[in-house]
């Protein structure tokens, strides 16, 4: 059957508060080419994730505004955790990880982060802190001027739904919504779906929000081929820019999985209504 979306799925740590608020602030990975991260609390006690908020390549751009490093605490001051592969430039999947076997603070506030890289060994990569201004980049950065918010305009509301989300195998969904109705869109569609007979434009699932983060529903899921079509129930939790859902199948197993939000999907634009349901 098809597996329905997708990130990074960190687990809680504890850990001192005077750590932890040392580790919040901006950084700056790289040299000519740099990038410019904040570091801010993840919803539970000993996680954290980095949101790219200034770039100067063309390459780096792409994920502004998305999380390139998610780590969660493990000691006092070890953390563990995943680091974008594209932020790193070692891939041109930006939805590739990589894991972050340690990363510690430094006396100068800096961040240092080893790297597990597949058959390869390891590698160190260096966040440098930096005094930030009101837009949180760094004094004097060319980016000030024309690069977004740290934070997008919908996160004023950090649960939201609304918008493009994208899972690890490539599928993006387009959710939109009606007061408290949800409704997601096919907006691209990884090899995998298209062997199940989804389309683009296909309305794929249905959500009622429960609480400021908590959604429930069914999800559409289709035999190979597209034969069959049923609806499984569905929960989802959405917090910033990171999603996680528990598919309850109808035979009595869990499917678990997380989405990571998206500004951009290079895809044609979605059917007319009048040819999404009713063509099966």
């Amino acid at each position: 059957m098809l597996r329905f979306a997708l990130l990074i799925c960190a687990v809680a740590a504890v850990g001192p508060a005077a750590v932890a608020a040392s580790l919040e602030g901006t950084y700056i990975y790289g040299g000519k080419e740099s990038v410019t991260i904040k570091i801010a609390r993840g919803e539970k006690e000993g996680e954290f994730a980095g949101i790219a908020v200034g770039a100067k390549s063309d390459w780096h751009r792409k994920q502004l505004n998305q999380a390139v490093l998610e780590i969660k605490r493990v000691g006092e001051n070890d953390y563990r955790g995943r680091c974008s592969a594209y932020h790193i430039q070692l891939s041109k999947d930006m939805a590739a990880w990589i894991e972050v076997a340690k990363a510690e603070l430094l006396d100068d506030g800096s961040l240092r982060c080893r790297l597990k890289i597949p058959d390869e060994g390891s590698v160190e990569i260096l966040y440098r802190r930096v005094v930030t201004n009101a837009q949180g980049l760094p004094p004097g950065s060319s980016t000030s001027a024309t690069a977004p918010e740290p934070e997008p305009p919908a996160e004023a509301d950090e649960g939201d739904l609304t918008g493009l989300w994208r899972a690890p195998n490539g599928d993006v969904t387009r959710y939109e919504a009606n007061a408290k109705e949800y409704v997601g869109y096919v907006a691209r569609l990884s090899p995998q779906k298209e062997g199940f007979g989804f389309r683009i434009g296909e309305e794929c699932i249905r959500l009622t929000r429960k609480t400021r983060d908590a959604y429930v529903g069914t999800v559409k899921v289709k035999s190979e081929g597209g034969r069959e079509t049923r609806w499984e129930d569905i929960e989802l939790t959405a917090t910033r820019n990171t999603l996680r859902y528990t598919r309850h199948k109808n035979d009595g197993g869990q499917e678990k999985g997380a989405a990571v939000r998206v500004r951009t999907v290079e895809e044609r634009p979605p059917e007319p209504k009048s040819q999404k349901e009713g063509q099966q």
